[in-house]
């Protein structure tokens, strides 16, 4: 299949976000040592399920679920 060639214009358009997440292993937990966002993006730590660590990224104009459950 071949795909059209992409457009560009002058003027960027849409939202552009970054998210850094690092996860490290520490023992038989999770860390999570890097956990950032710019833009529209914000990265937060959330409740751990067992060993296993937990970030979520909501939107800038969003706020985080109240879930704590394990998925």
């Amino acid at each position: 299949m071949t795909l059209p060639p992409q457009t560009t214009s002058a003027r960027p358009t849409g939202v552009h976000a970054t998210a850094r997440i690092t996860a490290t292993s520490v023992g038989e937990a999770t860390a999570v040592p890097v956990l950032a966002g710019d833009g529209p993006f914000d990265v937060r730590w959330n409740h751990p399920c067992g060993n296993q660590a937990r970030v979520c990224i909501i939107g800038a104009m969003s706020a985080p679920s109240a879930a704590t459950g394990c998925a």
